[in-house]
């Protein structure tokens, strides 16, 4: 089986621009049109906020989750027509394919958004594999940004200006 997260592109703005009731609206024709894309047997939930979770078995191959993936990207894609306005979303998909990606639910998961992760960072309305290198640069650089973090709060940078000078033409 395979764990499918799923996040909206593009909800932020309607909620800022359009407020709450309107990305309610859309929240409800994302969830109809999970569930119509998905089979009986498969699991949908929201996560919270435009966060989605969907649960796929009789994954025999990678490819069949990534043409699931793709025809949910199709399907969250479509405009939305929500009180006279026609909106644009697109979706970004992170995918982890039991056993490869983890024995439990909660490993699963979080491979799950860490290739969901990647999707986003990649130019979003795509999906990605969880695969252990993709780990590896998630947990990469999540410790930069940790030290990062802590480094501007502990105020422990030091800023240097070097010029860059061209030694042909000065």
């Amino acid at each position: 089986f395979a764990v499918f997260s799923i996040d909206l592109d593009g909800f932020k703005s309607v909620n800022d621009t359009l407020g709450h009731q309107t990305g309610d609206a859309i929240l409800r024709e994302v969830s109809a049109r999970l569930l119509s894309t998905m089979r009986e047997e498969d699991v949908v939930a929201r996560m919270g906020g435009d966060e989605f979770c969907a649960i796929v078995s009789d994954i025999a191959h990678y490819r069949v989750a990534g043409r699931i993936a793709n025809k949910l990207i199709n399907a969250l894609s479509e405009p939305y027509h929500i009180k006279g306005n026609v909106l644009q979303l697109g979706a970004s998909i992170g995918v982890a394919i039991f056993p490869l990606a983890g024995l439990n639910a909660k490993t699963l998961l979080h491979h799950a958004d860490v290739a969901l992760y990647q999707a986003k960072s990649k130019g979003k309305n795509g999906f990605r594999y969880f695969t252990a290198r993709l780990n590896g640069e998630y947990r990469q650089r999540r410790s930069i940004e940790h030290g990062l973090r802590l480094a501007l709060k502990e105020q422990t940078f030091l800023l240097r200006y070097q010029a860059v000078v061209d030694v042909k033409t000065n």
